[in-house]
């Protein structure tokens, strides 16, 4: 081969069956057309953006309308869903949403949460907010009372008789559920049943943005009304997304008003009657104080809320976190570990914890769990 034939090919072109070498002149015409940079119009670009945009809009259908629901009450939410929801009946009729569709029902099992528990109210609620059969509620929101222990499944110094003995062979069987909170701690027990600290065998279902308030996006007491009776101990995170409007019979509750805590602490008595079963024990973690002060004030009454409705279930336990992170009172992001140095606890979003903080809330969970379980030595139990 001879050093100069690519050259040769690249300035040769064959016409049919004549061969027509190039001249100067045509190859770096031909050059120049290769290299020139096409432009398009501003309104091609725009119409290609938009149409990646809808296509993608379209395969996305469920989760945008998910997102547009679970948002709170008002214009921006009512606004969002009327395109939404269009957009997702298009994508439906079109069958464009069915992978994204298949990949959440792989993931979250494919939940059938027409049971609605909620949906009839146990007393009406007075002023006109809402209608509903029965005597008047009492719409006092709940108050603090030293009556009431941080942990209300037990007295602080009393222990229960025994459930079972955990055994090697025989692990605690542990469901933690709620909210984006219950994630972390989530994880934080798995990792000491996989370290074999503790003989658990834990499942977990955390789902962003859900809690009490909004059943018409996703109705946890129906969600929990069919966990197994296998479970044994059931950890619930709610309270960090359910300081907003609530709906009932038709009417809308304005969050903070005492018809509002009157309603929220049934939805709280209604989870807990839902999950009672023989030899199990409901673990609700109340959550400590958020950066933004007034949602703050309404999670420490709603706190007390699920307090007076534990005090008279005695297979609920209230853990309270406030003792851990928040000494004060107050929302504090760092705090000392046990050698003393400050640690984030507290993420940047002024709500949720951070690993080491869900470390610390496993930890309170354990110390609660080992009053009502004795682990023999072949679990592993610290």
């Amino acid at each position: 081969m001879k050093y100069s034939e690519s050259l040769e090919r690249a300035t040769t072109r064959r016409d049919g069956p004549v061969v027509h070498r190039w001249s100067d002149e045509e190859f770096r015409s031909q050059r120049d057309r290769d290299l020139q940079i096409e432009s398009i119009s501003t309104r091609q670009v725009l119409v290609a953006v938009g149409l990646c945009m809808l296509t993608a809009a379209l395969l996305t259908s469920g989760t945008l309308l998910d997102s547009a629901e679970r948002r709170s009450f008002g214009g921006q939410r009512d606004a969002l869903v009327a395109v939404a929801r269009p957009l997702d009946r298009v994508a439906n009729f079109l069958s464009l949403n069915r992978p994204a569709d298949a990949v959440a029902e792989f993931r979250f099992g494919g939940d059938d949460l027409t049971v609605d528990p909620l949906a009839v109210p146990s007393a009406g609620v007075q002023g006109g907010s809402a209608a509903g059969g029965g005597a008047s509620a009492d719409v006092s929101p709940p108050t603090a009372s030293s009556e009431i222990p941080p942990t209300t499944g037990l007295l602080p110094d009393e222990d229960p008789s025994p459930i079972r003995t955990i055994t090697e062979g025989s692990p605690l069987l542990v469901h933690v559920a709620g909210d984006s909170q219950a994630e972390y701690p989530g994880q934080a027990l798995t990792n000491r049943a996989v370290n074999g600290k503790l003989d658990y065998k834990v499942t977990s279902d955390s789902r962003i943005a859900t809690g009490l308030a909004r059943p018409d996006y996703f109705n946890w007491p129906a969600e929990l009304k069919d966990l197994s009776a296998e479970i044994e101990a059931v950890v619930l995170f709610f309270g960090g997304n359910d300081f907003q409007d609530m709906e009932l019979s038709g009417s809308r509750l304005v969050r903070g008003t005492d018809e509002w805590f009157a309603e929220y602490q049934r939805r709280v008595e209604i989870t807990l009657d839902v999950l009672e079963a023989p030899d199990r024990q409901v673990f609700w973690v109340a959550p400590p104080p958020v950066r933004d002060a007034e949602t703050s004030a309404a999670i420490f009454t709603m706190n007390e809320g699920v307090r007076a409705a534990a005090a008279s279930r005695p297979w609920v336990t209230v853990i309270s976190a406030d003792d851990r992170f928040a000494p004060n009172g107050d929302f504090v992001p760092y705090l000392p570990d046990d050698s003393g140095v400050d640690t984030r606890v507290r993420s940047g979003d002024g709500v949720h914890f951070t690993p080491k903080g869900a470390s610390w809330v496993a930890d309170m969970i354990v110390d609660d769990v080992e009053r009502y379980w004795t682990f023999s030595p072949d679990a592993g139990a610290n």
